[in-house]
């Protein structure tokens, strides 16, 4: 009785198990999960964050050392050019400018001293002169001495030489006048620097000194106040990778927001591109202003600002979702490494049959693997390369395929994962810095006539405006389907859709749902 109370419970469970294989079709294979192909706008556009600031911002300084004895501005104060906004204490530069006037007067005396010294000297000249007219009139009808003339000239000889001594001393005195006149003026410049006036319209954004502190002017001025010129104006400088400011260029519309003002975006425009750029742990960006009207002044210098440069704006086109462009099946013939890669943006590219001409795959954005092999052979057909370049080539390709795998090796989370499932702005970044590097790294491998040829071929191909080609899913009697397509513009969640056998409507696989079962069949509930 014992054995049989123990046999039954078991012989219930496997009849239990026996049932769910049977009702669930013995497979946990997982369902598919689909989207719809949709119609809308796709806005393409480069996004990067950048700091506030009036158009013109002047930093208001001292030229001078002292104590500040009075500041007659502060925070927010509307100020005008030329208008007194604080003073150093100017005692000792009064009393310079007194010591210096003094001492100009004195030159001025001594010039007059030299002046009647040099009348004196040639009232003396003259009169030696005509004593030595004399002399040498006697000598020569000799009635003159021999040691009178002698005499005679060597009076004239001395009253001459002090004549030029004293006309050379007026002339030291006129000079140390102008000099003392020089340090009268710098006196009167340095007594006027102790009032510090603005120098632009505008409104002081910042005042760094109180009254009685002392002002130290040595190696540098130092900062006293910040004026911006008109806060009306402002502009954001922003830092864009090296990938993306390509596609940037002067006058694009751009949008922003600040953490201030929650759910208000305000408008700008693409107002300079800087070429000067910056590199940071191996990243080089440059910097992109962006102005904006700032009439109701809101906007207030140093916010943070989050902003949206357009690059592209497509309205009422078909859109897919870039999660279908991501997704290949498993085990499914035409899928893997061998099919068609995408972007980890979304964004499809082939890397198979690629047209005579297209651009290589690893010169792509974010591509996934390179067909080496086919690259090579279709850029030496459309170049003619020798058998160095087509070496060079392949060194290209693989140093590019290896600092992708390498970034996407760090991009992993510790499980193994690719952390949040999608691609991040840095990756994206790093792909498009090794597009870049690809294409300059081959453009220094081909001739100027090579160089137009592949120019010539990319802008013949229809893709030469920033399409891609790639494939996307469908269910044909339960089972994956490929569908090749050619897309546009890609706003990081939808890409735009220019040629597929697809319609709107349509829905497409988009991933696999693992906790859900390939047969819509429920399983009976078992009880014992």
């Amino acid at each position: 009785m014992r054995k049989l109370l123990v046999a039954v419970p078991l012989v219930g469970l496997l009849a239990a198990g026996a049932a769910y294989f049977v009702f669930s079709g013995g497979s946990d294979a997982p369902a598919y999960r689909m989207a719809k192909i949709e119609r809308g706008a796709i806005v393409s556009a480069v996004s990067a964050s950048g700091t506030l600031a009036a158009v013109t911002t002047v930093q208001v300084g001292s030229q001078i050392s002292g104590q500040l004895k009075e500041i007659l501005v502060d925070f927010n104060s509307e100020v005008r050019e030329g208008q007194l906004i604080a003073r150093l204490d100017p005692a000792t530069f009064e009393a310079k400018l007194r010591q210096s006037e003094a001492e100009l007067a004195l030159a001025k005396a001594s010039v007059k001293t030299q002046q009647a010294a040099v009348m004196k000297a040639r009232a003396n000249y003259t009169g030696v002169e005509k004593d030595l007219k004399r002399q040498l009139s006697l000598s020569k009808e000799g009635y003159a001495a021999a040691a009178t003339l002698e005499k005679s000239q060597s009076a004239f000889d001395t009253a001459r030489a002090d004549l030029a001594m004293t006309e050379a001393q007026v002339e030291n005195a006129q000079a140390t006048v102008q000099k003392q006149e020089a340090v009268v003026n710098q006196s009167r410049i340095d007594l006027e620097r102790t009032f510090i006036r603005a120098p632009v319209d505008g409104t002081v954004i910042s005042r760094d000194v109180d009254v009685g502190q002392t002002v130290a002017a040595t190696m540098s001025a130092p900062i006293l106040f910040k004026i911006a010129q008109d806060l009306r104006k402002m502009q954001v400088e922003v830092r864009v990778d090296e990938a993306d400011v390509g596609r940037i260029l002067q006058g694009q519309r751009a949008t922003f927001t600040v953490d201030s003002f929650q759910g208000r975006t305000f408008s700008g425009v693409v107002s300079q591109i800087r070429k000067a750029a910056t590199t940071v742990q191996n990243v080089v960006t440059y910097s992109v202003l962006v102005t904006a009207d700032n009439d109701d002044l809101r906007l207030l210098p140093g916010l943070t600002a989050n902003v949206r440069i357009v690059i592209d704006d497509r309205s009422n086109v078909l859109k897919i979702a870039n999660a279908a462009l991501r997704f290949r099946p498993v085990g499914v013939a035409g899928a893997g490494a061998g099919g068609p890669a995408s972007d980890e943006d979304g964004t499809p590219v082939a890397t198979t049959q690629r047209p005579a001409g297209a651009q290589p795959a690893a010169s792509r954005a974010n591509e996934g693997p390179i067909n080496e092999a086919q690259t090579v052979e279709q850029l030496t057909k459309l170049l003619d390369l020798t058998a160095d370049q087509q070496q060079q080539v392949r060194a290209l390709i693989a140093e590019s395929r290896e600092r992708l795998a390498a970034q996407r090796q760090q991009a992993r989370a510790p499980d193994g994962n690719v952390s949040g499932g999608t691609a991040t702005s840095a990756q994206r970044a790093n792909a498009n810095r090794a597009r870049a590097q690809f294409e300059t790294a081959l453009a220094a491998l081909l001739t100027p006539e090579q160089q137009a040829k592949l120019d010539a071929a990319r802008i013949a191909r229809g893709e030469a405006a920033g399409t891609r080609r790639g494939q996307v899913w469908v269910l044909d009697g339960g089972k994956p389907k490929a569908v090749a397509v050619v897309t546009g513009v890609t706003d990081g969640g939808f890409t735009e859709l220019l040629r597929g056998d697809l319609k709107e409507g349509q829905e497409i696989i988009v991933g696999l749902n693992f906790g859900a079962k390939s047969s819509t069949s429920a399983m009976p509930r078992i009880g014992f």
